[in-house]
């Protein structure tokens, strides 16, 4: 299972890996089973509120004539402390953010701990397991037919849903082997290399699922025995949920005049 925390959202992705027979001999292949997903929860949502609690506590020390949340730049300025503090906080207990001349002139510097980012992340842990439920169900295993869960995305270094992962799967180990940032852009690249004319890398084939039907409504004109032409709606299901993606579909409709044809996903 590759389990994927980005800025934005999180995506788990149950697949199993082997050797098959190709177009070349035995070829390695990834076969998707299940997909989980939740489109709101990411790194993004610690930072925004990690930086509200910097907010919260230079209101507290510093007293200014206008409140710091009326400036961009400085709310600018937060933000991106708070991200550098979120990715410091990951590896150490406790640590200083700092910023010169954040506000009106002002200087800042404001302790904060590990615990009390782990306290502001806290109530988005139940949806750190969601989208493993949500593969697993799809693909119709347990947690026990699953060999590795592979951390992916710099939302999974944040210790606290570490923590939560491995209450879920119990006492099997999180793969923390790969650097995130650079197996996605290697794996974006070679992808890139598969599909264009200009380069020849090593087969490896990928099938993945169609997670949300396709079909397609069109309106069929059919000519009646007394020379009538009626209009009749047709709807047919090109892709159906969970079939293999890529793949090729043909709709076969004899018109001879301007149609009008709607997919739905």
């Amino acid at each position: 299972m590759i389990y994927d925390m980005g800025a934005s959202k999180t995506v788990a992705t149950l697949v199993e890996y082997k050797v098959a027979k190709g177009r070349h001999g035995k070829e390695p292949k990834v076969t998707v089973l299940g997909v989980g997903f939740d489109r709101t929860l990411g790194g993004l949502e610690m930072t925004l509120r990690l930086r509200k609690l910097l907010v919260e506590k230079f209101s507290a020390h510093y007293k200014t004539k206008e409140d710091i949340r009326t400036s961009e730049r400085a709310m600018a300025k937060l933000f991106k402390e708070a991200e550098r503090l979120k990715q410091v906080l990951s590896a150490n207990m406790d640590h200083y953010a700092q910023i010169e001349s954040v506000h009106e002139d002002i200087d800042m510097k404001i302790h904060v701990t590990r615990e009390e980012f782990n306290s502001l992340i806290d109530n988005l842990m139940p949806r750190v397991t969601a989208p493993v439920e949500q593969a697993l169900k799809m693909a119709d295993l347990s947690m026990d037919q699953v060999d590795q869960i592979v951390l992916m995305g710099a939302g999974t270094r944040v210790p606290r849903v570490q923590e939560e992962l491995q209450k879920f799967i119990g006492s099997k180990e999180l793969g923390r082997f790969l650097n995130t940032d650079e197996a996605i852009a290697m794996g974006a690249l070679f992808q890139a290399a598969h599909l264009s004319k200009g380069f020849k890398v090593k087969p490896f084939g990928v099938e993945e699922l169609v997670i949300f039907p396709v079909q397609v409504n069109f309106i069929s004109k059919q000519k009646q025995e007394n020379g009538e032409v009626i209009e009749k709606p047709i709807t047919r299901q090109v892709f159906q949920y969970k079939g293999v993606y890529p793949t090729t579909k043909k709709v076969l409709s004899y018109l001879c005049s301007s149609f009008f044809l709607a997919i739905y996903k």
